[in-house]
């Protein structure tokens, strides 16, 4: 019978430091309506013992295709590990989906390791193409993806975006989804998706580009029958929804709020922007609490008003900000901010600002919470992108240039002397994303081993002085902390190796249709 292989890579670090990877949603999406085409073959670089061992096993004279996917960044290495090894067994198509192949489908395929690329959503676009696999048909007639042909790249017309409504649920049975539900608090947690897209003009966001600021959304009925049906089977304790933004429809996010309210679970929410906050008033955020709601995650960016209107990031001001948040003071929701430094442009003050936001902020309410400072990525396409090029961003030339980068960050953006600004070194942001993830006491809600939490708690007050001066040179903490999660890492793999050759499984799922 035929079959196609999925192999999901690694996606960094903290899917080590959590008890369980993410679950593979872009990998499952894209096989949502491909279970009667091929049997379904599995195997994961994060949690397979023998990775490459499997992937030899799983190949085979009636495999199509072998598919995996990336974000621009580090995760790139790791896929092109995967297609590089597959061509060298076998002479089988390789598929790229994702959202950096997507923005960059002609780069994609200029590596030799790299056949088709699916662009954006992959769900129809996936099943047409194993058809036309499986038929030897033409592949000029598949729409949605861009492909190789006797050494010369081919663009067929884009797909329509997908009725998001109209889809089945993802095929989480094809998969252990045990091994795939991270402990939140202590909480079986279970990752879902409600809808896509967002309708905002942010310059810096790909999904300008990749949803072409259109939101998508499964209906509160059809959320509410699909995570009733997930909370039967597999039996969360707390639902994560990763959406884009979430809140766009009212009455809609109302509905599916008090529906998971009657299920009995707790959840998280990461898809919200602070405009959606500013229509809360005090009666909303107690029904948010008594529904269950633990953490909602926003987009901040910048603490800068220069910078946050260049992102087109409303409110520009500041001030605004405080207000919104302000009201959540008196409630247990934990509020999770996002900041990007080394955007085009970007001065010392423009930074300081955004410290200084962290800061006030967090006095303003010890339930608010920051992500790591993230380095500010330039996605093609993007209205921010074509100011970096602008200001002396030199794109990188292939795959592989777009992997080197450590701490979400791509290499060789870091070093851009942008006009009016300092030059920094990519050592500057790797330092400025480190010391701010230990700044306040987030650690203590994940389930990472105590002597982490021990040793973030006593580094603390080491990290907020650094961080408000930002005084990030010698930093040898940083060096001590990398080699410790190098050897977390690494003892983490063995057991999942120990684990792993104790499984039938051996993290390998093959799905009859």
């Amino acid at each position: 019978m035929s079959n196609i292989l999925l192999v999901q890579p690694k996606v960094g670090d903290w899917d080590y430091m959590r008890s369980h990877p993410i679950p593979p949603l872009s990998l499952l999406s894209s096989i949502t309506l491909c279970e009667k085409e091929a049997e379904i073959r599995w195997v994961d670089q994060r949690i397979s013992p023998d990775w490459k061992k499997e992937v030899n096993n799983s190949i085979d004279a009636e495999t199509l295709c072998v598919g995996t996917t990336s974000y621009t960044g580090p995760m790139i290495a790791d896929s092109l590990e995967i297609s590089r090894f597959v061509k060298s067994i076998r002479d089988v198509p390789v598929v790229w989906g994702g959202i950096h192949a997507s923005l960059l489908p002609q780069q994609t395929l200029e590596d030799r390791s790299v056949d088709i690329v699916v662009q954006g959503e992959g769900e129809k676009t996936f099943m047409e193409l194993l058809k036309c696999l499986k038929n030897k048909g033409n592949l000029k007639n598949v729409r949605g993806i861009c492909y190789k042909e006797n050494g010369n790249i081919h663009s067929n017309p884009e797909r329509l975006m997908i009725d998001f409504d109209s889809l089945p649920p993802l095929p989480y049975h094809v998969i252990s989804m045990e091994k795939y539900m991270p402990l939140y608090q202590g909480k079986r947690s279970f990752y879902y998706q409600t809808s896509r897209g967002c309708p905002y003009p942010c310059t810096y966001c790909y999904n300008s580009v990749y949803n072409h600021r259109r939101w998508r959304a499964k209906s509160s009925r059809k959320v509410l029958r699909e995570l009733k049906d997930i909370v039967s089977i597999y039996r969360p304790e707390h639902i994560y929804i990763i959406d884009d933004i979430f809140f766009v429809d009212r009455k809609r996010s109302r509905e599916i709020i008090q529906g998971i309210k009657e299920m009995g679970v707790t959840w998280d929410l990461q898809g919200v922007d602070i405009l959606s906050l500013q229509g809360m008033d005090r009666e909303y955020i107690e029904f948010l609490e008594a529904a269950g709601c633990t953490r909602l995650s926003i987009g901040i960016e910048s603490g800068s008003q220069r910078i946050r209107k260049l992102m087109k990031k409303k409110p520009y001001e500041c001030s605004k900000i405080f207000q919104i948040l302000k009201k959540f003071e008196d409630s247990s929701i934990v509020i999770y901010c996002n900041y990007i430094a080394g955007t085009p442009t970007e001065t010392d003050e423009d930074l300081k600002s955004t410290i200084d936001l962290i800061f006030s902020l967090d006095e303003q309410n010890p339930r608010i919470r920051n992500f790591p400072i993230y380095n500010y990525i330039p996605y093609p396409g993007t209205e921010m992108y074509e100011l970096a090029v602008k200001e002396g961003f030199v794109p990188p030339g292939s795959l592989m240039e777009w992997s080197r980068g450590e701490w979400g960050q791509v290499l060789g953006h870091s070093y851009i002397d942008f006009k009016g600004s300092r030059r920094r070194s990519q050592k500057f942001y790797r330092s400025l994303f480190f010391v701010s993830l230990f700044i306040d006491d987030k650690l203590r809600e994940y389930t990472v081993p105590r002597t982490i939490r021990v040793l973030s708690a006593l580094y603390r007050p080491l990290a907020r002085f650094r961080l408000r001066r930002l005084i990030l040179h010698l930093l040898i903490e940083r060096y001590l902390a990398e080699v410790t999660l190098r050897i977390w890492v690494f003892i983490k793999g063995l057991a999942r190796f120990v684990n792993g050759r104790n499984e039938s499984s051996s993290g390998q799922t093959r799905c009859q249709s």
